[in-house]
């Protein structure tokens, strides 16, 4: 299994049919302006295989690590009632 010998970055940077476009995997984003994948911060997760920014959990959820892949890891904090 080649994916294991990469670091998480260049998993993150999968190519598109040969076209050297950067699609994220899932648990990053991808930043239109510098044209690079990132690890998706607490608070935010993405399904990845798209040239989008990670989405955020909303108000009053966090998850409970970076590289989240699904809204489903989005979970309330302690104190906040939503």
């Amino acid at each position: 299994d080649t994916w294991t010998a990469l670091t998480s970055e260049q998993q993150a940077a999968v190519i598109n049919n040969g076209s050297g476009s950067c699609v994220p995997v899932a648990g990053y984003g991808y930043n239109a302006t510098s044209s690079s994948a990132y690890v998706c911060p607490v608070g935010t997760y993405s399904a990845g295989y798209t040239q989008a920014a990670c989405s955020s959990c909303g108000t009053g959820l966090l998850t409970n690590a970076t590289g989240a892949t699904s809204y489903n890891s989005c979970c309330e904090f302690a104190g906040y009632e939503l």
